[in-house]
């Protein structure tokens, strides 16, 4: 598969100047607009890199002393209303913060990369590191490191920038999710999918997240890092940081594209031509319609996607906001697909007790609507005679008789529907209060709930050798979860010595999830009008009582953790973490499991024998052990006893046969936890 894209929109930001101003804000193809602040002591210019002259889109430029501020285009030019004899400040990540005097009205800057980057913050579980005291493996990427061109995944921004994370995208099909697998395959039973954090929220759905929206990616890809998430680290961890607001004037970015997707390495077919001279080369007779058709042209189309997204940040030095809404409309290559999302995110920080409460506030939403083809089709084109035409005479689709293998392709996609709409709601609150210096108090709460509405209808189309055996067939089903999360963490922080560091955590966490569901289907309607919205019109529920379901299933996990970092002489350091997680999963001989994990590092760049070494400015040694448990695929409740339907018996005072349950599996109490173990 390839891609060919054309963009047509890029993203603009801009300060918006309080003085209240006219602004101008418009969009046009190709071109970088942007809403600014105009004034009379206007400074404009454009900041470059040191190194090789190029443009520095998003810099963050500053009135020092004031709120007034602003950021690069994409060209990275800039207009702010700076005043006589102020000065700007123009800092980057990534690059060293300059303070520039505004001695006329353009003012050109250019940023040097900071070559502090060892003392980079990390994220990593429940809290931060600097990078060069990280002991385990974990790899950062910042938006500049992303994937640039039309990345309708948050995970494609990533594809390619982290050794071991390997992401598959195996089919044209919007609607599915790419395969993602961190250090190879860690289960054949449970599951190997990494586990998602954003914005310290676990299990978060990554798919609903605006690539646009994310400030950094951190990958845990060693179980010494990982560890710290116990039994939902066994397959790597990857915590995703949103953006966020900062103080100063409002500012407004946005961004726009317009894909187009081909597919690129089609299946090499016979024409019609071909493959009559096939059959009288190989002396085959069969049944001539005398068409020349290509099936596989006839049920794939070039597929164009949009996408939009318009974020607004700002604030004060004690609350500061950011909020966005993305529009995704993409098409699949097999006509009869697609999804349109609609997302919404809005991040609260605020300080208060002269900086000992630090709070924050995440809510994001989201509907995506999908719809679903048969995949089927394309092993139909492939085996569908090109001699034979799409439809027949009567505009009916055709069909080779008798057949139970070559069907109409196009017939199998359109005479079905498949949609399903999803919603999913997220609000995250946390805070953290600083008891001591140096002793931080967390505490996090999470409320998740996403529901799935389902709708399948397959109509009674003549010659449509699909169709059920009832006629025409439709379902509604509606699935449902919600997470609820409970989080708490105490931090201390301590410098023992000139030459030493102490980082100690200890924390509980608490988990419950609800998933619960029903599903109704009913075959043989007297039209195909209703689709699947009227099913108490068909016949075959009748004597077809399992077209009826419903289902409800709940697990627990609770948590308890503990870390402690060491650092000696800014050159040797420790990190060793527990966790011991309890799961309503598993039977009652195994619900407990400790997963530890330590590693040490040892930055030999800061010996004698290396140190200001113009070829090698970082060589670390590290030695890490881990284990890690792994819950994911185990359904609910397995290790219990399941009761089912089983034959039936007559009733006396029903005076009829009524349905028998009996026993359909045994208790299983040493259903215990799969165990990762890993050193590197």
């Amino acid at each position: 598969r390839s891609h060919s894209y054309k963009r047509v929109g890029r993203l603009v930001r801009s300060g918006v100047s309080n003085l209240g101003f006219k602004q101008a804000f418009s969009v046009a193809v190709a071109l970088v607009i942007s809403l600014g602040a105009f004034a009379q002591d206007v400074v404009s210019g454009k900041v470059t890199d040191s190194k090789d002259g190029s443009a520095i889109p998003g810099v963050s430029v500053t009135v020092k002393g004031t709120t007034r501020g602003t950021q690069t285009d994409i060209n990275g030019t800039y207009k702010v209303n700076a005043g006589s004899g102020s000065t700007l400040v123009f800092t980057f990540v990534g690059y060293s913060k300059k303070e520039v005097a505004a001695t006329g009205s353009v003012v050109n800057v250019s940023l040097a990369a900071d070559n502090q980057s060892l003392e980079e913050v990390v994220v990593v579980g429940y809290g931060t590191q600097k990078r060069k005291e990280i002991s385990g493996t974990v790899t950062s990427l910042g938006s500049r490191d992303f994937n640039a061109g039309v990345v309708t995944n948050p995970l494609a921004a990533a594809q390619g920038k982290v050794a071991g994370l390997v992401i598959t995208q195996a089919s044209g099909d919007p609607n599915a999710a790419p395969t993602v697998r961190l250090r190879g395959t860690g289960s054949l039973n449970a599951g190997s999918e990494p586990l998602y954090v954003i914005d310290g929220v676990i299990g978060a759905p990554i798919q609903n997240v605006a690539p646009e929206d994310i400030l950094s990616m951190d990958v845990l890809r060693d179980a010494s890092s990982a560890a710290i998430y116990g039994s939902r680290g066994a397959n790597g961890v990857i915590l995703i940081n949103t953006k966020r607001g900062k103080s100063g004037a409002p500012t407004v970015d946005y961004s726009a594209y317009v894909g187009a997707e081909t597919i690129s390495q089609r299946p090499q077919l016979l024409n019609a031509a071909e493959f009559r001279a096939a059959a009288s080369k190989y002396k085959q007779t069969f049944d001539d319609n005398g068409a020349n058709t290509d099936w596989l042209n006839v049920i794939t189309r070039t597929a164009v996607s949009q996408n939009h997204n318009v974020g607004v940040s700002g604030g004060s030095e004690n609350l500061s906001y950011r909020a966005s809404v993305g529009y995704l409309d993409q098409t699949g290559t097999l006509i009869g697909s697609a999804k349109d999302r609609l997302t919404g995110r809005l991040n609260l920080d605020a300080k208060a007790m002269n900086g000992k409460l630090n709070m924050k506030f995440n809510m994001s939403a989201s509907q995506t609507n999908g719809q679903f083809a048969d995949n089927r089709a394309v092993g139909f084109a492939m085996n569908m005679r090109p001699t034979d035409p799409v439809y027949n005479a009567d505009g009916t689709y055709f069909q080779i008789p008798g057949t139970f293998a070559n069907f109409n392709p196009l017939a199998t996609i359109e005479s079905k529907s498949n949609k399903q709409r999803l919603h999913d709601f997220l609000f995250n609150a946390s805070a953290g209060y600083t008891i001591l210096d140096g002793l931080v108090f967390n505490v996090s709460g999470t409320l998740r709930t996403q529901t799935a509405d389902g709708s399948y209808f397959a109509k009674s189309t003549p010659g449509n050798l699909l169709a059920t055996v009832g006629g025409n067939a439709a379902n509604r089903q509606l699935n449902s979860i919600t997470d609820k999360q409970l989080e708490t963490t105490l931090n201390y922080s301590k410098k023992l010595n000139d030459v030493s560091t102490l980082n100690v955590l200890a924390g509980y966490t608490y988990q419950d999830v609800v998933a619960d569901g029903f599903f109704a289907g009913n075959n043989n309607f007297l039209t195909d009008a209703f689709e699947a919205n009227n099913l108490g019109s068909g016949l075959g529920i009748r004597t077809n009582p399992s077209l009826l379901g419903s289902y409800k299933n709940e697990y627990k996990l609770v948590s308890f953790l503990a870390r402690a970092q060491y650092s000696l002489l800014n050159k040797y350091f420790a990190t060793v973490n527990v966790r011991r997680d309890g799961s309503t999963k598993f039977g009652d001989n195994n619900k407990w499991g400790i997963f530890p994990s330590v590693s040490v590092g040892w930055a030999l760049s800061e010996e004698a024998f290396l140190k200001g070494n113009s070829t090698i400015d970082n060589l670390k040694l590290r030695v890490s052990w881990g284990q890690t448990g792994n819950s994911e695929g185990i359904r609910p409740l397995l290790s219990k006893s399941f009761y089912g339907a089983s034959g039936s018996y007559f009733d006396g005072a029903a005076n009829d046969f009524l349905p028998a349950y009996s026993i359909q599996s045994n208790p299983n109490p040493n259903l215990k936890w799969e165990i990762g173990r890993a050193h590197v």
